[in-house]
């Protein structure tokens, strides 16, 4: 059998030569696979063609032109905003305000994120919400709440738009239930840990895993990660360690953010095991960290001093996600998920 590489069988003008504008994509496909053959090729041949109509600027504009839209006062409840009506803030944060709306537009249900105008005076901070926005809407994994396309020219201000979820956040479901069962933070974990290891082979690193960032769909037990806001956390790491914990949550951030703000993935580790942490004691492994002073590896307490009964396997695992020092961590999410495997009781409650 006689097997040559397409480039080896047809030059570039009789490659060229098949794509033109009068045949289909299929067409062209066929035609360079015709000409193949009659060129000698044996094996199989598998050709994909794709048109090309129009490639991003290298703003990698999303609808919002990097200098054109800037913050705006937030919203408020009744206030329609570009064709947007405001139901109900659904999570305030420092860095974004989240929404419930309806887009008047199609009658559709939608979440709306706007930044916090309070932390965005540097307009370096507006490129990275574009670059964050854009970033998002190249992930396609279930947990992370999907971003909704804006008509180019709609937007007045600087804000983003999902979809609607429904569901608990998790911080507020453990403010009312105490602490969470095993069986439920396992399934919480497997998601979570799914789509860490999905982003992360992407060696894209998320930087704001934490319960008030997840909603939990009660009924299917299915998560949504709101938030998505990695460059506008690196740039205020990349700030004075005073300043940074102004703005950002120092109990789920990994000692080193500070030092290193760059792409670690043991990083997110860490953030997920604070935060299966919490979902299982609502405390913290190095108690309520308010500045990087606060943090040290003599503070550490394992989980298990806030909940004996947890099983052994998946209370090491969280000790070990949440190590002082990265090296001591889980070196990926499939390696933490793994470790957490075995059967416990659930809650559905």
């Amino acid at each position: 059998v006689q097997t040559c590489a397409l480039p080896i069988c047809l030059d570039g003008s009789a490659i060229i030569g098949a794509l033109v504008d009068e045949l289909d994509a299929s067409r062209m496909a066929e035609s360079i696979a015709k000409a193949a053959i009659k060129k000698g090729i044996r094996s199989r041949v598998s050709i994909i063609v794709a048109r090309i109509d129009r490639v991003a600027d290298e703003n990698r504009d999303v609808g919002i032109k990097r200098h054109d839209l800037q913050a705006r006062p937030l919203p408020k409840t009744g206030e329609t905003v570009d064709g947007f009506e405001i139901r109900k803030r659904r999570r305030k944060g420092r860095l974004s305000h989240y929404y419930a709306a309806e887009d008047l537009l199609d009658d559709a249900p939608v979440l709306l994120k706007f930044p916090d105008p309070a932390y965005m005076e540097d307009s370096e901070l507006t490129e990275c919400f574009v670059q964050d926005e854009w970033l998002s809407r190249q992930i396609s994994h279930p947990v992370l709440a999907k971003a909704v396309s804006v008509t180019r020219g709609r937007r007045s201000g600087l804000y983003s738009a999902l979809e609607s979820v429904s569901g608990e956040n998790l911080a507020q479901r453990v403010k009312r239930k105490g602490r969470l069962a095993p069986g439920e933070v396992r399934l919480i974990a497997g998601q979570l840990l799914g789509f860490l290891e999905h982003i992360h082979q992407q060696h894209i690193i998320h930087r704001d895993i934490r319960p008030e960032n997840i909603i939990l769909n009660k009924r299917n037990k299915t998560i949504h990660l709101l938030g998505f806001d990695s460059h506008r956390i690196q740039y205020w790491l990349k700030q004075s360690p005073e300043t940074a914990t102004k703005v950002l949550s120092a109990r789920y951030l990994a000692p080193e953010s500070f030092r290193e703000p760059g792409n670690n993935a043991r990083t997110d580790i860490f953030a997920a095991g604070v935060t299966f942490y919490f979902l299982l004691t609502g405390k913290f492994p190095y108690g309520n960290i308010k500045s990087t002073d606060d943090m040290m590896p003599a503070k550490f307490r394992p989980v298990r001093k806030y909940n004996e009964d947890l099983p052994q396997e998946i209370a090491d695992a969280i000790d070990m996600a949440c190590a002082f020092a990265p090296e001591q961590r889980f070196i990926g999410a499939t390696e933490f998920m793994d470790a957490m495997s075995g059967e416990v009781p659930g809650d559905d409650r």
